[in-house]
């Protein structure tokens, strides 16, 4: 008895988007293949992915990937610590991504988040790995549909007394 042909089917691997924080899509690698585009894509020269020597391609295409907001807030915090009031400055930044599927499968976007040095990610959803200083956040998202991902990042200045 032999198996069934659909059975026998290689499973189509899922297109993965790289994007960074600045919504850049990074394109040296997509599916395993190296220079695929999305569609409509611009080409997009330096930056600090390129500087870095991370990626070979970074494109911007508004229509799959373009940040909603971006706020920076910050309040004093206290807190007792040995009987003394400690102060503190909390700066929270939030950005909030729109990622839209425009092939016919499902896509998964991964958002590499940098972190910078004293940062914390105050994200919910929080991410799927953290990588050095890069927080990867993955988002799967249906043909024609698009997803919401907000992230925050908080970093705390202590106050002298």
């Amino acid at each position: 008895v032999q198996p069934a042909a659909a059975a026998m089917a290689p499973v189509a691997a899922v297109r993965e988007i790289h994007v960074n924080q600045d919504c850049l899509i990074l394109q040296d690698q997509v599916d395993g293949v190296m220079g695929v585009s999305v569609p409509g894509g611009t080409a997009v020269g330096g930056g600090a992915a390129a500087a870095s020597g991370q990626r070979a391609v970074a494109q911007t295409d508004a229509a799959v990937c373009h940040l909603e907001s971006q706020l920076t807030s910050n309040h004093v915090k206290g807190e007792v610590v040995n009987g003394a009031v400690q102060r503190s400055v909390v700066v929270v930044k939030e950005q909030e991504y729109l990622l839209q599927d425009e092939f016919q499968t499902p896509v998964v976007f991964v958002v590499e988040q940098a972190v910078p040095d004293g940062w914390k990610v105050d994200s919910d959803p929080q991410p799927n790995a953290v990588e050095g200083k890069v927080a990867l956040f993955r988002v799967t998202v249906q043909p024609g549909q698009i997803a919401r991902l907000h992230v925050g990042e908080q970093h705390t200045i202590p106050l002298a007394e």
